[in-house]
């Protein structure tokens, strides 16, 4: 049996992600639903998203069905950061009064909904953040070396993927003003296991020191 549906809600909080009146539609087919969300009133922003699911399957994974830009322009803050994006880098880790807008876009996206381990998700896609400020101990460390004033920094898109529990990019470079930036490399665990480079100016050079340990 097929059947469309309209599923609605006034308000909901997923992650620090704050989503005002929304409405998704179902199309269900023989225990399989396509899935789409509209552009969503979020943190000031936009969540989107188009995907399916098999009820039947286990674990039970939600696939974005193409690509997309899933977040636009959504405010950050302190959950956002404990929950979310301390895996996408390690300076929020920790961080408190965290403020700032996120972006990313997706060309492959499965969500876990049921069943399975952190070990399902997958994401292939970029991320951005634009005027980003907040205290974390590792920031706190930066501005020491730096002598002070990097309270402000952003991100640009950057390609990164999470695939088997682990976080992983190439270069994500962290730009305080126009002329400094830390550019960050390697792999962070959704087990908060840290396996990085980061690349910092020091003087006339630039050194590379590994970054180790555990986000806590």
């Amino acid at each position: 049996a097929a059947r469309a549906a309209a599923v609605g809600f006034d308000k909901a909080d997923f992650m620090g992600l704050k989503f005002g009146p929304t409405e998704m539609k179902m199309d269900i087919k023989q225990g399989k639903a396509a899935i789409d969300l509209p552009d969503a009133d979020v943190n000031g922003g936009k969540v989107r998203f188009a995907g399916n699911v098999d009820f039947a399957a286990q674990p039970k994974v939600l696939t974005l069905r193409k690509p997309m830009q899933v977040v636009e322009n959504v405010k950050i803050d302190d959950v956002i950061s404990a929950t979310l994006l301390q895996y996408i880098n390690p300076m929020f880790a920790r961080g408190s009064n965290v403020s700032g807008t996120a972006n990313l876009t997706c060309q492959t996206l499965a969500i876990l909904l049921a069943g399975g381990t952190p070990n399902d998700i997958l994401l292939d896609g970029s991320v951005g953040l634009t005027d980003v400020r907040l205290q974390s101990p590792m920031l706190q460390i930066i501005n020491q070396a730096a002598g002070g004033g990097m309270d402000l920094f952003s991100i640009p898109p950057t390609p990164f993927t999470v695939k088997n529990g682990v976080v992983r990019y190439d270069d994500m470079p962290m730009y305080f003003g126009q002329n400094y930036a830390i550019h960050f490399r390697g792999a962070i665990g959704l087990d908060k296991k840290l396996d990085m480079e980061i690349q910092i100016p020091y003087k006339e050079t630039k050194l590379t020191l590994p970054l180790s340990g555990t986000l806590d």
